[in-house]
């Protein structure tokens, strides 16, 4: 288009993002597994949370000097995540392949392979997603399999409708004043729900002054004082967003992009809603995928493809399609996912 062109600060992170290996990641899978191994006659929601909260605040985290808006996933910008609770029995089969697969290919180191077959997969056996969905469901879906297909028996929700607005008056720490509030006024049944979400928020706001700390560290060894301050600024948002709700466009931007971070590390998959279904193009995180669902996207693209609803019913506000969600086999219940979409027991 006529007038548009691309500054030297988005070709450098470009050029960087292409250029750079990919690998799928068991890092957060480890601590997943850790945590619920630590958290055994926990409520699921509260292991949940845990989880999410650990990896928060364990998780390697990287910032290019160039960017404006920080925070991704993984330190690899994009990097394949497994998430062991969903279920992994497609990635234990393909390991081996990833690297050589026609597309989407993931390098992956042989130490990461060891340790999910040594000490991630034991564990879940039997407790994943995938595996209680066959044990509960499994005549039934091979019976119909023919003719309908179910999606994500073995991954998480895709497209999500949060409440962005809330997530951006309110911040993690709004949120938690309010689940906070809530404990003290609740039901016996509700508390757990209200617990989970403080746990979330405090890993939240962790995870965004982390990156403020990390940035002011790369800003003292910064030789050219424009992006010294540049620098300053958006470690000043990151710390500014996990105390209080935003006051300007940049910070807006930034706590906007947190929370879906944040998503993709609580429930694999999820994305903003839009017409083409693929994660704002800051910071492209890839999404692991069977060899039988790989289909070939353009290097911003890297998400599932968009789901839609029937013509003759739409998808309802705040949920999901197309998953195990329409069976009621909600046991993994995501806590922030329930929340900021407003879905939770209030």
């Amino acid at each position: 288009m006529e007038g548009l062109y691309q500054t030297q600060r988005i070709k450098d992170l470009k050029d960087k993002m292409l250029s750079e290996p990919r690998y799928a990641s068991i890092e957060q899978a480890l601590i997943i597994t850790k945590t619920y191994q630590e958290n055994e006659d926990d409520p699921k929601i509260i292991q949940r949370a845990k989880s999410l909260k650990a990896a928060l605040e364990k998780m390697e985290i990287r910032v290019e000097p160039e960017e404006l808006i920080v925070g991704n996933r993984t330190a690899g910008v994009r990097y394949g995540v497994v998430f062991p609770e969903s279920g992994s029995t497609w990635v234990d089969k393909e390991f081996e392949t990833l690297p050589t697969r026609p597309q989407d290919r993931f390098n992956v180191h042989q130490e990461d392979i060891e340790t999910f077959r040594k000490v991630i997969k034991p564990y879940w056996e039997g407790k994943s997603l995938e595996d209680v969905l066959n044990q509960r469901y499994g005549k039934e879906i091979n019976k119909i399999a023919k003719v309908v297909k179910i999606n994500q028996k073995d991954h998480a929700q895709g497209h999500i409708c949060p409440d962005c607005v809330k997530w951006l008056k309110m911040g993690p720490q709004g949120l938690l004043d309010q689940a906070e509030e809530k404990l003290k006024i609740c039901k016996e049944e509700q508390k757990d729900f209200y617990e989970s979400v403080k746990i979330v928020m405090e890993g939240a706001k962790h995870f965004m002054v982390r990156h403020h700390d990390l940035i002011m560290n790369m800003a003292e060894n910064e030789s050219d004082e424009t992006r010294k301050q540049t620098m300053i600024k958006v470690a000043k948002n990151c710390k500014n967003i996990s105390e209080r709700p935003v006051q300007t466009f940049h910070e807006a931007v930034q706590s906007t992009w947190f929370l879906f971070v944040i998503l993709q590390m609580e429930s694999n998959a999820s994305s903003v809603p839009s017409n083409a279904g693929a994660k704002p193009p800051s910071s492209p995180t890839a999404v692991l995928r069977p060899r039988s669902c790989n289909t070939f996207f353009k290097a911003w693209n890297t998400s599932v493809p968009m789901r839609r609803p029937s013509r003759k019913e739409g998808a309802p506000t705040g949920r999901i399609m197309n998953s195990w969600k329409a069976m009621g086999a909600s046991l993994c219940e995501p806590p922030l996912m329930i929340f900021i979409m407003g879905t939770g027991i209030t």
